[in-house]
């Protein structure tokens, strides 16, 4: 049903969910995707990442901006290989992760 509601038929879909954390790897998956689209000319990427302001942590900046995040998919020219959605029921998490081909969470701290 996911599938038919975002026309993802006949797409290769990698699933990224979670806040925009610095660490969480949400910059490194987006700058893998022209490659992995050169691989899989059908994927697409599907975030479901919840909007949030920048914020740090004493100097060290924790969480990337939706500006930030939008600002990089446009310099990449990813902008049809990209769904973004701000959030989902927590309930509703697991049938998103059954409609995903792949669920990729490079984070970095953990």
């Amino acid at each position: 049903m996911l599938r038919k509601n975002y026309n993802l038929q006949d797409k290769y879909v990698g699933l990224y969910f979670g806040r925009p954390g610095v660490a969480k790897g949400l910059f490194d998956y987006l700058k893998a995707i022209p490659i992995i689209k050169q691989l899989i000319p059908n994927f697409t990427a599907f975030l479901i990442v919840p909007t949030s302001e920048k914020s740090s942590v004493g100097v060290i900046k924790s969480t990337l901006s939706n500006d930030e995040v939008t600002q990089l998919i446009q310099e990449l020219q990813i902008e049809k290989e990209v769904i973004w959605i701000d959030k989902v029921n927590y309930s509703e998490l697991r049938n998103y992760i059954t409609m995903a081909d792949v669920t990729v969470l490079p984070t970095r701290a953990e």
